[in-house]
């Protein structure tokens, strides 16, 4: 990871371990992406678009209480569910308007002692703080660059 005052960068990389599977590693983690046996995968992970939904409700998770700390409000998160739909036909076929999800939806339990007023400040808050909202909720640019072996 590189940084600046402001900025730090995240680097990963995922050996791809076969047509529907990598081990991506990241520091000195290791994660499995696959995809269903009924999709023709060995099910040792999660999809790609499952971490993206789960690298949501992480963020959510970690921004939130951050956020909540920072304010002085007594707030613990004790679930985040995320959920979202994704036609599949561009994907599978090339066929429709969209690969991305075409709706992301995300529910949060907490456990506080703070009023409507705060938790919706806080909402609002933690919304705009969360890198990973951001990243999927506005246009970011990205570079993608080929190599041959």
């Amino acid at each position: 990871m590189r940084s600046t005052p402001s900025s730090e960068t995240y680097d990963l990389v995922a050996d791809c371990t076969g047509p529907k599977s990598a081990t991506v590693t990241v520091r000195d983690l290791a994660v499995e992406v696959d995809a269903p046996e009924t999709s023709g995968g060995r099910n040792r992970g999660p999809t790609p678009v499952e971490y993206l939904l789960a690298a949501l409700a992480g963020c959510v998770n970690v921004t939130g209480i951050h956020v909540a700390r920072e304010m002085g409000i007594d707030l613990d998160i004790t679930a985040v569910r995320v959920s979202g739909d994704l036609d599949v036909s561009t994907f599978r076929t090339g066929e429709g308007d969209r690969a991305g999800y075409e709706r992301i939806g995300i529910s949060v339990e907490v456990d506080t002692t703070a009023d409507a007023a705060e938790i919706d400040a806080w909402r609002r808050e933690t919304e705009r703080r969360n890198p990973v909202l951001d990243t999927i909720a506005r246009p970011t640019p990205v570079e993608v660059s080929i190599s041959t072996a």
